[in-house]
């Protein structure tokens, strides 16, 4: 296993409204798995290279570059390289009372902890600014910029067709809790959300990692 860049974990000001925890860079082998893992902070990874697969709980995500997951507090994980074309990606740590607002902002959650990016290149690039403001002299005020700007890039990326996709997801899912007992088929979840059985398929594995019929 290679490590791009050593990661870090500076001792920030825990009063702050979001402060970084850990930043870094890393070019898995085949297989490598950590986990599973309980974390005390949030923490990101931003797939650049190849693919590997998240667990959290019982699901199960397949990603791949310019895709990324979100890592909760308190919650068990496991990630995992591909064997035949393991990850390279990148990680941001981090902790403070406007962490779950921030990523909620950013349209991320427990229960919507994976994410793409349009621009491999620029996301590194961003990673990197994090990773190089940390220095024994280094201004704590430029590495929180840093980090807001790693923020805003997330942000971006919750355009409204996103949006959209992910309420069509939350609707089928609520539909289905609601009618399982009744035999809801693919076809009626489909009809609920007002889309064609393809295109909520397309939406549920972006969102969820798993086909309709595999959530049912």
């Amino acid at each position: 296993m290679e490590l791009s860049y050593n990661s870090f974990k500076p001792s920030p000001d825990r009063g702050g409204n979001a402060y970084l925890y850990q930043c870094g860079f890393e070019r898995c082998k085949s297989l490598h798995s950590f986990g599973p893992a309980v974390r005390d902070h949030y923490l990101i990874h931003c797939v650049l290279v190849g693919k590997g697969t998240f667990l959290v709980g019982e699901r199960r995500f397949s990603l791949s570059a310019g895709q990324g997951f979100l890592i909760h507090p308190d919650i068990i994980t496991t990630y995992t390289a591909d064997a035949d074309d393991p990850w390279y990606y990148c990680w941001v740590g981090f902790g403070g009372e406007g962490s779950s607002f921030i990523m909620s902002q950013c349209g991320l959650s427990l229960e919507q902890p994976v994410f793409s990016f349009r621009n491999v290149e620029k996301m590194e690039k961003c990673v990197g600014e994090i990773y190089r403001s940390v220095t024994p002299s280094s201004n704590p005020f430029t590495t929180t910029a840093r980090l807001f700007d790693f923020f805003s890039l997330l942000y971006r990326e919750n355009d409204p067709k996103r949006l959209m996709s992910r309420g069509a997801v939350d609707s089928a899912m609520e539909y289905a809790a609601r009618n399982y007992s009744y035999g809801v088929t693919v076809q009626d979840l489909a009809r609920h959300v007002g889309v064609d059985r393809s295109h909520l398929f397309r939406i549920f594995k972006k969102m969820l990692g798993v086909s309709p019929q595999e959530y049912l």
